[in-house]
């Protein structure tokens, strides 16, 4: 299986897609009822201490946009490049490489979600929670955690 090419990976993909195009024409859609001044800074416990002109809304969507690409993009690195900071053999090569992309794809998904809640929570003019903040925060950390885990595994054995 060429790593990237897995059902996991398609499907994350095509979650992160779906998120991003959702965003973006929710803000398309909802344009002229947006406030001019919306929320573009949160504290730690969602609270807003800073506003700023809906048009930051714009640099707020290419944001998430841009990640998708650059995190994509990085697949396409040459293999031989990838460094896993340990040595990896030959026949576990390809499942190294392979569990790299799922974690890379599902960071990339989590990241997207986060930077998502924070554009629309932003457009809609409110303070967000706390803890959901601290749940995608957690997942993301979690997911990165429990991949590495998987790749240490796999190469290391």
């Amino acid at each position: 299986m060429k790593a990237g090419k897995s059902r996991l990976d398609i499907t994350l993909n095509i979650l992160c897609l779906a998120v991003l195009i959702g965003v973006s024409v929710y803000i398309a859609v909802t344009w002229r009822r947006i406030p001019e001044l919306v929320p573009m800074h949160y504290n730690s416990a969602g609270v807003i201490d800073r506003f700023g002109s809906k048009k930051g809304l714009i640099a707020l969507s290419i944001i998430p946009w841009a990640v998708y690409i650059i995190f994509t993009a990085i697949q396409f690195i040459p293999r031989s490049m990838w460094n896993t900071g340990f040595a990896v053999t030959d026949e576990d090569r390809e499942r190294v490489y392979a569990l790299s992309v799922h974690c890379l794809n599902s960071v990339k998904l989590t990241v997207i979600l986060l930077m998502s809640y924070c554009n629309l929570t932003s457009a809609a003019g409110v303070g967000f929670s706390g803890w959901c903040v601290f749940a995608l925060v957690a997942a993301a950390l979690g997911t990165l955690f429990y991949w590495i885990g998987r790749i240490v595994r796999v190469g290391t054995k």
